[in-house]
């Protein structure tokens, strides 16, 4: 996460989110997606970075990928 962009997208073409955060990469961070209907809000560090409404959005797969980096998942949970 260090000032890489955080993107939140629908299949190949739909950008929901692309921001940067300021954390140390040598250090463990926590990345938190609270999602209900259209509603998305997103927080690293239990700091909200972002809130996202798009009805287009309201339901789907959730999951967690990283390209170009090395990045590690820990304790990765999905619930309704």
């Amino acid at each position: 996460l260090n000032n890489e962009p955080i993107v939140l997208k629908k299949g190949a073409s739909t950008v929901l989110l692309s921001t940067d955060v300021g954390v140390d990469p040598l250090q463990w961070n926590t990345l938190s997606m609270y999602l209900k209907g259209s509603r998305i809000e997103v927080s690293v560090n239990d700091a909200s970075i972002a809130v996202i409404t798009n009805n287009a959005h309201s339901e789907g797969k959730a999951g967690v990928r990283s390209t170009y980096c090395e990045c590690r998942f820990d304790d990765l949970s999905i619930m309704p």
